[in-house]
């Protein structure tokens, strides 16, 4: 309805050819593309495999002392049997001194959002502590993460205390998760899991891309007598150097299993 550019449009970085994903990026259940654009944000609520970024949120991250911009990813979908209106927007793009460095999967992503506190709900399979064959899967509703940033002889050190609220969706026939024991095992199994992957994340973010793209230097912030002294100690070139300590705390509860 409008040709000029808004604020509030999505940015989106396809890693195939623009005018093959424009050409492909069509609605199959809904006629108006625009509607069908703005379901981005539902998928980000449902599923956790992308986030909805604004062009102004790009605009005001990539010119930020404190954090750095991210977009959407897109590409043709590697699932599909023919060229004709096969794309997917699954990842996250990563921009780092004003270009881009690389890019998150869509288990990453979901990572990046449960750090950030953006995080709204999806579904997360993970082994079972019971039997090497066997997966359980995991409704993860909630998630809140307490950050903290200190420096330790120069260094940064950054700690993410994660709180994860889950109820169990399907299990093996067999398996009996009511009890106080077996509860007790998935949630210190489901902490050890999403430790691993988290910091898996952070490390990542840090040594690979060299990008904050979680906003620590929002609270780091706080530990600089003035602007002058932020600016230069140059938080976004020297997050390469941080070190991360990570805790999860899941809380398994009442399940939607049929006894």
């Amino acid at each position: 309805n409008d040709i000029e550019v808004r604020p509030y449009c999505d940015v989106l970085i396809s890693k195939c050819n623009s005018k093959y994903f424009l050409k492909n990026s069509q609605p199959y259940l809904e006629k108006l593309s625009a509607k069908y654009y703005e379901n981005e944000e539902i998928s980000e609520k449902i599923t956790g495999y992308t986030k909805e970024i604004s062009l102004l949120d790009f605009y005001n991250n990539y010119y930020d002392t404190y954090r750095e911009p991210t977009a959407i990813l897109g590409d043709q979908d590697s699932l599909s049997e023919d060229n004709n209106g096969k794309t997917e927007n699954l990842g996250l793009a990563v921009f780092h001194n004003g270009s881009l460095v690389g890019e998150l999967s869509y288990n990453e992503t979901l990572c990046h959002l449960m750090i950030s506190n953006k995080f709204k709900n999806t579904v997360l399979t993970i082994p079972s502590p019971f039997s090497d064959l066997d997966h359980i899967s995991l409704q993860v509703s909630s998630v809140k993460t307490k950050k903290n940033v200190e420096f330790i002889n120069g260094t940064p050190l950054i700690s993410c205390d994660v709180s994860v609220s889950t109820r169990v969706l399907s299990a093996s026939v067999n398996s009996n998760y009511m009890s106080k024991e077996n509860i007790k095992k998935i949630e210190d199994f489901a902490n050890s899991y999403l430790k691993d992957r988290i910091t898996k994340y952070l490390y990542k973010t840090s040594i690979v891309l060299k990008s904050d793209i979680d906003s620590f230097g929002s609270i780091a912030v706080k530990q600089f007598a003035n602007q002058k002294d932020w600016e230069n100690y140059n938080w976004l070139n020297k997050y390469s150097s941080c070190c991360f300590k990570v805790s999860v705390n899941t809380k398994l509860r009442s399940s939607y299993l049929v006894l």
